[in-house]
């Protein structure tokens, strides 16, 4: 996982492997799934060969007057869900998709790869084979038959991947990266000790979107002015 959706250093990805259970099922529209695992590597399928079918739907999105549902637009979002959030179940799996989609409304982009690489840079996570769950939260997303439970946002960035106060690495980094300590989280350093992590500077005038059953050491949301 990318420590912040957006403004983003790369070589950040992995997530959380306590946990790698199937769910015992995917709601058709993903609307607080509370307490849902998602499964890695399910499918044995990469996102190109697994998505083998045009999305059955007359428009979906519409971004400038034209429809961002295409099959390789299916593919990369579950692709992305899938590398930042394939672990955390179908709630941050649905916020992370949404984010990219938010984006592509508000710079009027009609290609999904276009917010990966934005700004010369690349901003998401994209090294992990979607799975068929994350390849139906991305129809349900770029269809609009999903609710935006996002509110919008478009940023996020992980709490506990972030450098931590007394972390070693974030010294040699130069600890804070533009946004300053935040603290009550719950997040810990390498020992297990509660710790303070650095934020990205943008949380501190971004609008904060919180998620009900959300873990926030693992995401938190924020929506761009």
């Amino acid at each position: 996982m990318a420590p912040a959706g957006g403004l983003t250093p790369p070589g950040y990805s992995g997530g959380n492997k306590q946990d790698l259970r199937p769910p015992a099922s995917l709601p058709l529209l993903p609307t607080y799934p509370h307490g849902t695992m998602a499964a890695t590597g399910n499918t044995g399928r990469n996102a190109a060969s697994a998505f083998r079918h045009p999305v059955k739907v007359a428009s979906g999105i519409i971004v400038g007057g034209k429809s961002i549902v295409t099959e390789d637009n299916v593919a990369r979002l579950a692709t992305v869900i899938q590398s930042e959030a394939g672990v955390y179940g179908a709630t941050a799996q649905a916020m992370v998709g949404w984010t990219i989609v938010n984006r592509m409304k508000s710079h009027q982009y009609h290609r999904v790869s276009s917010v990966i690489f934005d700004h010369g840079h690349r901003q998401y996570a994209s090294n992990q084979p979607a799975t068929s769950q994350t390849l139906q939260i991305a129809r349900e997303i770029l269809s609009g038959r999903a609710h935006d439970i996002s509110g919008g946002a478009t940023y996020f960035y992980s709490p506990q991947v972030m450098p931590k106060e007394k972390d070693a690495d974030s010294v040699k980094h130069g600890k804070d990266i533009g946004g300053g300590l935040e603290s009550g989280t719950g997040v810990v350093d390498k020992k297990g000790a509660p710790a303070r992590n650095y934020k990205p500077s943008w949380a501190n005038y971004f609008d904060h979107v919180a998620v009900p059953g959300l873990d926030e050491r693992n995401f938190k949301f924020y929506r761009g002015k």
